[in-house]
Order: C-alpha cells, then sequence, then structure tokens
C-alpha cells in the first residue's frame, strides 16, 4: 500500500482479546489502515460509534449478549451508512444468506488469509460489496447441489448468550430450578428463554434441544 492513500479508520469488534490483536498486528503491515477503536460486544460498539469517526466496522459474529444479527441491526440503526465486514468461523449457507439480506457489505471467513480480509476493507471503503471465494463456493454449492440445511439448522452463533448458558445447562440435565438459581434468575424466566429455544431451533421437546446442542458442539 502506499503512503498518500486515505486512511481507513476500523472498528473492530472480537470478544477475544488475542484475536483482536493478531488482525490489528497484521493490519499495522498496510499503511491506509488504522485500527481507530476495539470493542468486544453490543454495547461498547456503541458507545464507541457515538464518540469515535469510523469508516469501517469488521464486527465477528459470536459475541457476548447479543447475536450476530441483533449487532448488524444495533449498528445500522445508529450508523446506517457504516459498512460492515461480517467476520465469522461459521460456513453455514443459511447464515450467510441471512448476512446479505441484512444489508452488510462483506462477508469474510476467519480461515482467510489477511490479504482477503484487506481486500474486502478496501473495497467496502469505496462503498462495494465484498464476498471472499471461499464464501462465493459454499453459496454456490448450496444452489447447485442438494440443500445443505434445514430451518431446524440454527447456527449456534444466533443464540444469546443467555440462550447459550441455558441450553448448556440443559444438557448438564439440570432443573428449571436450578437453572435459575445458578444464573440468578426466576424460573418463570428460564421456562420464557426454553420456549424461545424451542422456536428458534424448531424443536419440538427439549430431547430436540439436546439434540440441538450435540450436533453443534456444546456435548
Amino acid at each position: 500500500m502506499s503512503n498518500d492513500l486515505e486512511i481507513i479508520r476500523l472498528l473492530l469488534a472480537d470478544d477475544h482479546r488475542l484475536v483482536r490483536e493478531s488482525i490489528k498486528g497484521q493490519l499495522e503491515n498496510f499503511t491506509n489502515i488504522q485500527v481507530a477503536a476495539e470493542a468486544e460486544d453490543g454495547d461498547e460498539i456503541c458507545q464507541i460509534l457515538e464518540k469515535t469517526e469510523i469508516d469501517v466496522a469488521i464486527i465477528d459474529l459470536k459475541m457476548p449478549k447479543y447475536s450476530g444479527m441483533e449487532v448488524i441491526e444495533m449498528i445500522q440503526k445508529k450508523k446506517p451508512d457504516l459498512p460492515i465486514i461480517a467476520l465469522s468461523m461459521m460456513e453455514s449457507p443459511r447464515l450467510i444468506r441471512q448476512v446479505m439480506k441484512s444489508g452488510i457489505q462483506s462477508y469474510i471467513l476467519k480461515s482467510s488469509i489477511m490479504n482477503e480480509l484487506v481486500l474486502a476493507i478496501n473495497t467496502v471503503a469505496r462503498g462495494k460489496p465484498y464476498f471472499s471465494q471461499e464464501v462465493t463456493k459454499i453459496l454456490m454449492a448450496e444452489m447447485t447441489g442438494p440443500p445443505i440445511r434445514t430451518e431446524r439448522d440454527l447456527p449456534i452463533e444466533e443464540l444469546t448468550k443467555r440462550e447459550l448458558e441455558i441450553l448448556q445447562l440443559v444438557l448438564a440435565q439440570k432443573s428449571n430450578k436450578e437453572i435459575a438459581e445458578q444464573l440468578y434468575i426466576s424460573t418463570r424466566t428460564v421456562e420464557a428463554h426454553k420456549r424461545n429455544l424451542l422456536e428458534k431451533t424448531q424443536s419440538k421437546n427439549i430431547v430436540g434441544l439436546v439434540l440441538y446442542a450435540m450436533e453443534n458442539g456444546l456435548s
């Protein structure tokens, strides 16, 4: 990159500090890109957007408190014109399509090489969308081959932090009372979260929830 290019100010949001430091360290090799702010969750993102000038937001789709789509919606409400790059380990065609429908400009897999992320940053900063070759291949494979996922196969990162906690406790065979005591919430709240989990995962009962958890590596 040449030094005469306009600086692109980034918001880097990921709840893992080591991941942020790794990405930030590699981006220091590109003189037109500056990590202007870092965030660990959706609340920090909103606070930063209120006081810091940002040109591009790189958002991990799996962070505490809110689901990836909730974070995207929060950003779009505060800064509707801010380009967003979704960064994820998830290769789910369903999630990729959902993210694309939200209107964000880019979806990059964490397994991608750094040059691809840099290309995405420069592309969306110019107002153009960018989806990596890996993402394009995933979507093309779904279009040309048999269905890969069903509506039941909700990406695990679309669950909130609280829903994940309750799902893990359900997997541990905890009762509603035990879950309520461990999380310092009421049993009625636990029941409400379980109903939401059943609806979100298209599970008919607790057995279905347990199967969903196991299928998504929570066992």
